[in-house]
């Protein structure tokens, strides 16, 4: 796979987990409003509470995928570099592979 591919891959990856952790903190926002709404019965709010948590533990796991997928897209975005830098000296495909091998040390 190419330097620009495994950009734009991830880059398409970041925008849909930048779409489902705001989802996520909306529907955790919500859930705060029922827990902490005294005009709910206290079953309500226990469950909200408890929605809160899962949310909670989705939320990190969004956020951690969000970290690498941020992470592979400064990597090929360097790998690009690196081959826009050799492209004047050597073959394409050539650079490729040193990319991926310089990217491996």
């Amino acid at each position: 796979m190419s330097a620009r591919h495994a950009y734009e891959r991830a880059a398409a990856e970041v925008a849909r987990l930048e779409s489902k952790l705001r989802g996520l903190l909306a529907a955790h926002k919500d859930a705060e409003f029922d827990s902490n709404d005294q005009s709910r019965s206290s079953d309500t709010r226990k469950k909200a509470k408890g929605r809160m948590r899962q949310l909670d533990r989705r939320i990190e796991d969004v956020q951690g995928d969000l970290r690498d997928q941020r992470a592979k897209m400064r990597e090929a975005q360097r790998r690009m570099q690196v081959e826009a830098s050799m492209s004047a000296y050597v073959p394409a495909e050539i650079a490729g592979r040193i990319a991926r091998y310089d990217s491996r040390r």
